[in-house]
């Protein structure tokens, strides 16, 4: 299961940069890493907003049956 933090879709392409590199430089910390990534044996891999956007296009079917199972979508 991934963890994600999106943002609304009027959201400005200089909003999404900025936030985009605050998570990427929190993601890259060693506190992250080992207070939360470690601990809850999550993998810590980085997406970023366009990368994220992509596999969350190519994987929009699974996603919806994932949020559909455990009752997101009635």
């Amino acid at each position: 299961m991934f963890r994600a933090v999106m943002g609304g879709s009027g959201m400005t392409a200089e909003t999404v940069d900025f936030w985009s590199k605050v998570f990427e430089l929190v993601a890259a910390t060693d506190q992250w890493k080992n207070d939360y990534i470690n601990k809850s044996a999550l993998d810590g891999t980085y997406m970023g907003a366009e990368k994220f956007g992509l596999y969350s296009t190519e994987n929009s079917e699974q996603l919806y049956q994932m949020g559909k199972k455990i009752g997101l979508f009635e």
